[in-house]
């Protein structure tokens, strides 16, 4: 199943300096949080939460579990190309990645999530601080949407 969402709201981050999160709600009502690297790619996506503080729950599950690598699972979609999801201590599904070519690629995200967390965590922000900056209840002048759903064999 493929969502579809053509505009949403995001609370305006401080300038992207580092890996920041972003939480935001999308067409369909339901929230939702990116984690972004440097370069502004959305590297860790989230599921669909019926209410910002459930997604913001998300983000400090992430910022509890990204940490630990066999947290991670790579796999297969349908097409041929790979992707992670990063899963909780109890096995509930925290996030997943954009799709990659190769194996190795999709691997190669897993790093980078595990060293924005690191850094994050080494600036000694307290949990939650890249999100919950002074700008809050900004918008930001472009369109934000989920990525679409993948689909696994």
């Amino acid at each position: 199943m493929v969502k579809v969402v053509k505009a949403t709201t995001v609370e305006a981050p401080a300038p992207l300096t580092e890996g920041r999160f972003e939480i935001f709600r999308g067409l369909d009502g339901k929230h939702y949080f990116h984690l972004r690297a440097k370069n502004g790619e959305i590297v860790l996506q989230s599921q669909a939460y019926t209410t910002k503080a459930s997604a913001t729950a998300g983000v400090a599950s992430v910022q509890t579990n990204a940490l630990n690598a066999a947290r991670y699972t790579v796999l297969a979609a349908v097409d041929g190309r790979f992707f992670f999801r990063l899963k909780a201590a109890n096995g509930q599904n925290i996030g997943r990645s954009q799709l990659y070519a190769t194996k190795a690629s999709a691997e190669r995200g897993v790093q980078t999530v595990i060293a924005l967390v690191q850094r994050m965590q080494s600036r000694g922000e307290p949990p939650l601080a890249r999100i919950l900056g002074t700008v809050l209840g900004r918008r930001l002048a472009r369109c934000e949407q989920p990525l679409p759903d993948v689909v696994v064999p």
